[in-house]
């Protein structure tokens, strides 16, 4: 989708919705190094409501060795448009 460029932040959404989601707190935890290519890093998004997210990371090397992980929250701001409703009833 486009992107426009709001506050020196890209805004992104789905359609005509655009937010941004500046970061609240952002913890980060290195555990251990690697040198190799590849990294496996797994993300999820814990909740998103009322105007807030929050989400995790997790990092691996392609040897199984587990390298760092991660959590954010952010505060989300409209930019235009209405948020989409999902309906998640039958998850």
């Amino acid at each position: 989708p486009p992107r426009r460029r709001t506050c020196g932040t890209t805004s992104i959404g789905p359609g005509d919705y655009r937010f941004y989601a500046p970061s609240v707190d952002l913890t980060v935890h290195v555990i251990d190094d690697t040198e190799r290519e590849w990294i496996l890093v797994a993300a999820t998004l814990g909740r998103a409501r009322d105007g807030w997210a929050n989400g995790r990371v997790d990092m691996w090397d392609d040897r199984g060795r587990y390298l760092a992980s991660g959590s954010q929250t952010m505060y989300l701001r409209t930019v235009a448009g209405t948020p989409p409703t999902v309906d998640a009833s039958g998850r």
